[in-house]
């Protein structure tokens, strides 16, 4: 585990930061955003975590497929430090969707990892991984 504190240290998610206690890794959020208060249907077990970098021709898409689909999901964008304004998009057109800005470019596998991390705090019961440019 301490792989994975080593990883998410160095990053900014908005207000959320992550800390080594020990072997173990702590979210701490200053201001806390209780899952509840994120517009979605009720009772949803599902979250979908989406990492992006430089994907601003096709976040919209995503997203837009996610709102829409027949199973209600909550949504997750880890941003990996775009350059384009693909998470200004997500952050002013999808106000449901939770946004962590990364610092730096993880890669694709460290920001699943963040997303996922994200998701069961959130209380996922199911997390989905789509890529940027898939349309559900």
């Amino acid at each position: 585990m301490a792989w994975l504190a080593q990883a998410f240290n160095p990053c900014r998610m908005g207000r959320a930061t992550f800390a080594e206690e020990g072997r173990a890794l702590r979210m701490t959020q200053p201001n806390p955003v209780s899952p509840s208060a994120l517009p979605t249907a009720a009772g949803t077990d599902v979250h979908v975590v989406v990492v992006t970098y430089n994907g601003e021709a096709w976040i919209r898409g995503c997203l837009e497929s996610l709102a829409q689909s027949s199973t209600p999901v909550r949504s997750i964008v880890v941003d990996n430090a775009s350059t384009d304004r693909t998470a200004d998009i997500v952050e002013q057109e999808f106000p449901g969707t939770r946004l962590i800005r990364s610092t730096k470019n993880l890669g694709f596998g460290g920001g699943n990892n963040l997303g996922i991390v994200q998701a069961l705090a959130d209380g996922a019961r199911y997390v989905f991984l789509l890529n940027q440019d898939a349309y559900v």
